[in-house]
């Protein structure tokens, strides 16, 4: 074989190298590509009319013999587009507890809703934690307050109100469940109702 042809064949092997590779990045990075422009395609959610308000909530709840008593107040706030998700278009909340002590024992609060999933909406608080949640998973026990777009009254949500109570992989959980199964009685729970003069956008819960 000639020098020549030798070259050439070397040539040519590092095109289908360099062909190889454009093709694998495209397979790669087209469809994500497609995915996030499509995104943007979406409407941009408005502007939410009230934009702050602080909301006190009670809740008092027993496990066995001993009672616990939750009083706070959720302050919740509109914080401009979430410009960390996918399309950045996407409204972004602030809520925080105003007693932080209270905070520690045991909150989730959520700076993005999930409409249409009534557990997930806003903020938890745990009730009880490290229990078995099924199927052999060790989880927790929460109780929904209601959450920014709910209070703010940039969502009306059919059906919705705060006070469900669920674990991590069943949902809700009856009256009749907690005290079977984790000895949980809720004695009161009292929210604020939401702001009027909102966006009351409409939203149907999930079945």
């Amino acid at each position: 074989m000639k020098p020549g042809d030798v070259l050439m064949k070397k040539n040519r092997l590092l095109q289908i190298v360099i062909i190889l590779l454009f093709v694998l990045l495209g397979v790669m990075i087209l469809p994500m590509t497609f995915f996030h422009l499509s995104g943007l395609l979406l409407p941009t959610p408005s502007v939410p009319i009230n934009k702050y308000g602080e909301f006190p909530f009670r809740i008092v709840y027993e496990i066995g013999d001993e009672r616990f008593i939750v009083e706070d107040t959720l302050i919740c706030e509109y914080a401009g587009r979430n410009r960390e998700s996918f399309t950045g278009r996407e409204i972004k909340w602030n809520e925080q507890i105003e007693n932080q002590d209270l905070l520690s024992r045991g909150f989730y609060l959520s700076s993005v809703p999930e409409p249409g999933n009534e557990w997930s909406y806003g903020c938890v608080y745990k009730l009880l934690g490290d229990v078995s949640v099924g199927d052999g998973i060790i989880g927790g026990v929460y109780i929904d307050i209601g959450g920014a777009p709910y209070y703010l009254g940039y969502y009306t949500l059919e059906g919705y109100y705060p006070g469900t109570v669920f674990n991590d992989i069943q949902g809700d959980l009856s009256k009749d469940a907690l005290l079977e199964q984790y000895e949980i009685r809720i004695i009161e729970t009292t929210f604020s109702e939401p702001m009027t003069g909102g966006n009351g956008i409409v939203i149907a819960l999930s079945e």
